[in-house]
């Protein structure tokens, strides 16, 4: 274990002494160490196991580490201390079944490294049962124990900074937690069930199958006694396995908002937490104003969730999701309904239980956009990296085409004309989907609203998908906002306001110069006449023809002016669908 890794890949070890011997010398003197660079000489750390942990405490006290929680000074000082809080599972706790509301399910320690061996600090007190724990400079180490998520106690954060004012600087905490008994049932009891957002002024705690926001209480002086919040829902899910833990994961994050992904047993999905003045404000999925109804819904995987992670590629967000059957997938945040990369990184069940991202840097990227990778870790030692790369234009081609296919069936839309667009695949083009749903509709515009950054964020700190640039294939977004004028006379209701969108952004993105292939002129073609076909269909019931034949006023009612009004939103959109192709003849006509 070493405490902290430089860029290049060395540890540093600023605390231990230098070694005599060489790295290659000390693993043949020693089992447990391991072979590192051979230009490195320094001292191994000793591992740390319950069996170390029980040599400074009592006998009775001994159990499996359940996991550590990193004492951090980072923006204080470039020289980090080497100090964990420790979750021990002693089988004395009451376990996030029962009813208590005043102990946690494990017993906590905290841990020094010094001289290459971890030691128990030893700070007079007794430190409280916790079931999960996190730590950020402003509030020091904040635990849920039972129904109540707390700071720790006074005395013992006092003994933690003195212990360490010798050798480093410590950060001023400003924000405590005393939010006692404020959960409906104990907080889940896994290293992931705890987070804290929104510049650590909000924890989002795991309990049972749902997730609760609970507040802090800013204060002056550390000592000041506050009043108990109270928490509030996030989101519920239907499973609830105590076999597979709950996770909570930042996306993206500001000073008063974080867009977060939380996901137990096979359920998963996204939620946008703010904090404005004091209120914990929350909105489902990726925080679309547009239309509610294209929310990131609660998914449901094939297999339990193990592990989430989000990483940053190429100036794009994503989300890894690693599950119990040793599949890796990526996905957007803005729709995580739909997955871009499956990896299989074990063949056993139950195997890799842990996904982590990293950033490669060597010598000749020190200078070059950072891309960050993926590392699963499994129970037999063994470990894959995972290179991500961005999508080619065959990868963006044949997903839009088996989502389209899925959406509106075999023949329900342009299938042979938007292949020769795309330049498909044989195999994306004569994929047969199951039977076209409004499920499946819902999802292609969520996933093409993604793709060109269409969703409007509710909050301003909270950036929606990127838009996709296709250098390879420029004429991609026009393809794309034709399918979603499409995906927009197909739903129920039909939304003209959805198709004047799409053909708006059509109209931005293609200039005068730009020379359409004929495929593409096609398609726009093919989904104009589907638009005017819809507009012809809401006149006729709406018993409003598109043209007056004479000046007398229309008497009518509401529902047959709204009816007039969509049918002219689709031809107005069909209209500017085919000025963004360059068919301007068949727009006049």
């Amino acid at each position: 274990v070493y405490p902290s890794l430089r860029p290049d890949g060395t540890p540093i070890l600023d605390d231990l002494p230098p070694s005599p011997h060489t790295a290659s010398s000390s693993s043949s003197n020693s089992s447990s160490s391991r072979i590192i660079s051979s230009s490195f000489t320094g001292g191994i750390v000793s591992p740390l196991s319950s069996s170390s942990i029980d040599s400074n405490a009592q006998a009775n006290s001994s159990g499996p580490i359940v996991s550590m929680v990193r004492y951090s000074n980072i923006g204080h000082s470039t020289q980090q201390p080497q100090l964990f809080l420790v979750l021990i599972d002693d089988h004395k706790g009451s376990g996030p079944q029962q009813s208590t509301t005043s102990s946690g399910s494990y017993s906590s320690s905290v841990y020094t490294i010094k001289h290459g061996a971890f030691q128990k600090l030893t700070i007079g007190l007794t430190m409280p049962r916790m079931s999960c724990a996190a730590y950020s400079p402003t509030t020091g180490f904040v635990y849920a124990a039972g129904t109540s998520v707390l700071s720790l106690p006074p005395p013992a954060h006092a003994a933690i900074v003195n212990a360490l004012s010798n050798n480093y600087s410590t950060p001023t905490t400003t924000v405590r937690y005393q939010a006692a008994n404020v959960l409906p049932n104990p907080a889940r009891a896994n290293p992931s069930a705890l987070y804290l957002i929104c510049n650590s002024r909000v924890a989002i705690v795991a309990v049972n199958n749902s997730f609760y926001a609970v507040p802090s209480a800013q204060n002056k002086s550390f000592h000041t006694s506050v009043t108990n919040p109270s928490c509030i829902k996030v989101v519920s899910l239907t499973q609830s396995s105590q076999v597979h833990p709950a996770i909570v994961t930042p996306i993206s994050a500001t000073q008063t908002s974080s867009l977060i992904f939380v996901a137990s047993g096979r359920e998963c999905t996204t939620c946008t937490v703010s904090l404005v003045e004091g209120i914990v404000n929350v909105s489902s999925g990726s925080g679309n104003s547009a239309a509610s109804s294209i929310n990131n819904d609660i998914i449901s995987l094939t297999s339990p969730i193990l592990s989430a992670v989000s990483l940053s590629c190429a100036n794009q967000t994503y989300v890894a999701i690693l599950t119990t059957d040793g599949l890796v997938q990526l996905r957007l945040p803005a729709c995580i309904a739909v997955p871009l990369r499956t990896v299989e990184v074990g063949t056993r069940p139950n195997n890799f239980y842990w996904l982590g991202a990293f950033s490669p840097l060597d010598n000749q990227q020190q200078h070059q956009q950072q891309q960050q990778c993926l590392i699963s870790v499994g129970y037999s030692g063994d470990a894959r990296v995972i290179v991500i790369n961005q999508d080619t234009p065959l990868d963006l081609s044949d997903r839009l085409m088996r989502l389209a296919i899925d959406a509106f069936g075999s023949n329900g839309f342009p299938r042979s004309d938007l292949a020769d667009a795309l330049h498909a695949s044989y195999s994306a083009t004569s994929y047969i989907g199951p039977e076209p749903t409004q499920k499946a509709k819902q999802l292609l515009r969520q996933y093409l609203e993604a793709m060109l950054g269409l969703l409007t964020s509710t909050s301003s700190t909270v950036k929606p998908a990127e838009k996709q640039h296709h250098h390879h294939q420029p004429h991609m977004d026009l393809i794309l906002c034709s399918i979603l004028c499409l995906v927009s006379t197909s739903l129920t209701p039909p939304s003209a306001v959805l198709a004047n969108r799409a053909a708006k952004a059509a109209t931005a993105i293609t200039t005068t110069t730009l020379i359409i292939p004929k495929p593409i002129k096609k398609v726009a073609q093919s989904v104009s006449e589907a638009l005017l076909q819809q507009a012809a269909s809401l006149t006729t019931q709406s018993s409003i023809s598109l043209i007056r034949q004479s000046s007398a006023p229309i008497t009518s009612s509401s529902n047959k002016n709204q009816g007039a009004e969509n049918a002219m939103g689709f031809v107005e959109a069909a209209l500017w669908l085919l000025r963004a192709a360059g068919l301007h003849e068949r727009a006049l006509q």
